[in-house]
């Protein structure tokens, strides 16, 4: 039987990322044997099941979620080759600004495999730490943010300033005693 991947978008606002995670991860224990991975990462606004499984698993996670009244916004097939194309800076910022960063670190490594430009790697490591925060992993976060700031590379490309980013990240997260990690910063203000 073929494994599919996909990444189960779960409306999930004003939730305790912490505390619903393990309740979340507990929940969908009955498939575990019938996944080849399962990742989950949660934040305030949502909550992303990645999981890869054949297509009959898939289709039961989607109804038990929808028992378990969960509200599914969409259902992403990462194996679907074409999503990417097009208006990529449209879409980096639309799942920016939705909290979606592993769906952007898919986006952003295509891009990087097609041109090996250090744009789209700065890119990446921009929303790396992002993933970190949504999986549970703080401290890996921002050590995740430093690299990003750290690495040597801050032209303005495709209308996105790169240094106009990493200062924000220092500004709203590095050096705010109380940064909110799981509501998007707003990258706009570096965007032409």
């Amino acid at each position: 039987m073929s494994m599919l991947r996909r990444i189960f978008i779960i409306d999930k606002k004003n939730s305790n990322p912490k505390s619903e995670r393990e309740k979340f991860v507990n929940s969908l224990n009955i498939f575990k044997d019938r996944l080849e991975h399962m990742i989950v990462r949660i934040d305030k606004i949502h909550i992303e099941l990645d999981v890869k499984a054949d297509n009959e698993t898939l289709s039961e996670i989607s109804r038990y979620l929808d028992k378990l009244g969960y509200n599914l916004v969409e259902e992403v097939d990462v194996d679907e080759e074409d999503r990417y194309i097009g208006d990529w800076i449209g879409k980096f910022l639309n799942l920016f600004n939705m909290g979606r960063y592993w769906e952007i670190h898919e986006m952003l490594e295509e891009k990087w495999k097609e041109e090996n430009d250090d744009f789209y790697r700065v890119l990446i490591l921009l929303v790396i730490p992002f993933i970190k925060i949504q999986m549970g992993h703080i401290k890996e976060a921002f050590k995740g943010f430093h690299r990003f700031i750290e690495y040597p590379y801050n032209d303005k490309k495709y209308g996105i300033d790169i240094r106009c980013l990493k200062k924000l990240i220092e500004e709203e997260i590095l050096y705010n005693k109380e940064p909110e990690l799981y509501i998007p910063i707003k990258i706009k203000r570096c965007i032409d």
